[in-house]
Order: C-alpha cells, then sequence, then structure tokens
C-alpha cells in the first residue's frame, strides 16, 4: 500500500506527457467544437500553457503553486487575436481541465486544485482583459489621421 502521506502530494495517477497531451487535444478539440466560436487554439505556446498548467497543480503546496502564472507571457504571445476569442478559449481550458481534474485527481485534493486551476485562468482573462483596455486607451488618445496624442 502506498505511503499516504506521499499519495496527498500527487494529483492522482501523477502527470506524465501523456495526460498534458491528453489535455491539450480535449482542448484543442473544445475550441474546434465551440459552439459560437469554432477555432483552432489561437493562443501561442498553448501546449505549453498546458504543461505549465499541471505542473502547477502538481505542486506539493499551493505557495509553491503561487511562484508562477504560466498563461499570462502566453497571452502576450497571441498577436491580432480577438480578446473575445482568446477568453472563450481559456474558459474552454478551464471546462476540460475541470473535468479532467475531478476524474484523475485523488478525491481529498480535487477542490483545492480547482481553485489552483480557477486562479490561474481567472489570472490570464484578466491579462487579456487589460491588455484590451490599454489598446482601447491608446486608441482613443491618438489621433488617427497623424498618430500623436
Amino acid at each position: 500500500m502506498a505511503d499516504p502521506d506521499q499519495a496527498q502530494q500527487t494529483v492522482g495517477r501523477g502527470f506524465g506527457t501523456e495526460p498534458v497531451d491528453s489535455l491539450y487535444a480535449a482542448w484543442a478539440s473544445a475550441c474546434v467544437l465551440h459552439p459560437t466560436m469554432p477555432s483552432p487554439i489561437v493562443i501561442g505556446d498553448a501546449h505549453e500553457i498546458v504543461a505549465s498548467i499541471a505542473e502547477l497543480l502538481d505542486a506539493a503546496s499551493p505557495t509553491q503553486a503561487q511562484t508562477e502564472r504560466p498563461t499570462r507571457s502566453a497571452i502576450e504571445s497571441t498577436g491580432a487575436a480577438a480578446p473575445t476569442l482568446i477568453v472563450a478559449q481559456l474558459l474552454a481550458l478551464r471546462t476540460v481541465a475541470r473535468a479532467w481534474l475531478r476524474r484523475e485527481a485523488l478525491p481529498a485534493r480535487v477542490l483545492e486544485l480547482e481553485n489552483r486551476l480557477l486562479d490561474v485562468v481567472d489570472d490570464a482573462v484578466l491579462a487579456v482583459m487589460a491588455r484590451s483596455l490599454d489598446e482601447l486607451e491608446q486608441a482613443a488618445f491618438v489621433d488617427p489621421l497623424t498618430g500623436l496624442w
């Protein structure tokens, strides 16, 4: 029988490349099959985001998990993608990851891990909103004819 303390430090069956790949595939499928905004994933380094989220969820403690937000830098690399599409895809990732956690995580840790996941996705959504607000603010203050403030 496994050591209960050691079991509490793992998500369930553990993260390796297979769960990350299957979670990424489920996210990609959810984006393509989205009922109102079907599109391939537009967020840069999407596979790396899933791997980073997996590492974050696999952290032994919430303090260790708070050290890095893997989605913020990827949001900056989305280019000209529409913010509504990016947010829709982040919410699709949250839905797919929550379903995966409920299947794979140790029952005693599901709530904690869901909260970590929600924090990361919410942080990414806020980054998209902040970037959009900055772009709107700049557009409002810049003269389109001269480019001057």
